[in-house]
């Protein structure tokens, strides 16, 4: 996808999507200029709110921290731009690119600019924020539909998911790690069996599943030496 496709996702999402995150969550557009991370704790322990309003919350907030982290400069007016079109005002083009005091060819330029410069903040706003998943743009917009359809997902999705990104020798380090953990193996045991186990990954899954959400897990006496 080339910048102006990207650019044009971006704006739909920012214009259009995210209205049924900020309003299914109470909140407005204009809180986008001020909402600040100490706030966010406050806001998720009001009342009784449902997992997926909660990450719509999180969502509204990584948009917050990526237009507050935007260029705010005579050249670089992106946080102005975005603040204007989609926050405060809502103002048509022409009207933004007088404020700007540039002319409407050079304000859209500028705009597609800002566009990217937050998309390059809110992937990583949206990780630090916690949010499932992560909104990615380049593929199209996600939507609040999608969102809440993905974290109905079964954790063990998660895991197959963890586990794919592994490279060999770190498939094999888990399960070594996963295998002495659960019971008491040498090292050399624990490296054999994980080379010759590491392809089967539904043992592998079923493993640190166990081990992540087993109510009684193994205490590793680390007192004790190993060879």
């Amino acid at each position: 996808m080339n910048k102006h496709e990207l650019a044009k996702n971006i704006n739909r999402f920012l214009e259009y999507d995210l209205d049924d995150y900020i309003y299914s969550t109470g909140m407005q557009r204009e809180w986008i200029l001020t909402l600040k991370e100490d706030s966010l704790a406050s806001y998720l322990n009001k009342g009784s709110i449902s997992s997926d309003t909660r990450n719509m919350i999180r969502t509204v907030y990584s948009v917050a921290k990526a237009f507050q982290g935007l260029s705010d400069t005579k050249k670089h007016p992106f946080k102005k731009i975005l603040a204007l079109k989609y926050f405060d005002g809502l103002l048509p083009s022409q009207q933004i690119a007088d404020k700007i005091g540039y002319c409407l060819h050079t304000y859209y330029l500028k705009k597609n600019d800002a566009l990217l410069e937050f998309y390059k903040a809110f992937i990583p706003a949206q990780q630090y924020y916690k949010v499932f998943p992560v909104i990615y743009l380049d593929n199209g917009v996600v939507d609040a539909e999608s969102t809440k359809k993905a974290l109905d997902t079964p954790k063990i999705d998660n895991l197959a998911s963890f586990l794919s990104s592994l490279t060999y020798w770190q498939t094999v380090n888990l399960y070594i790690t996963l295998l002495q953990a659960r019971s008491d193996i040498s090292f050399m045991d624990a490296k054999k069996q994980a080379l010759a186990n590491c392809s089967n990954r539904d043992k592998l899954e079923h493993l640190l599943d166990e081990s992540l959400n087993s109510p009684n897990p193994k205490q590793i006496n680390y007192s004790t030496s190993s060879n």
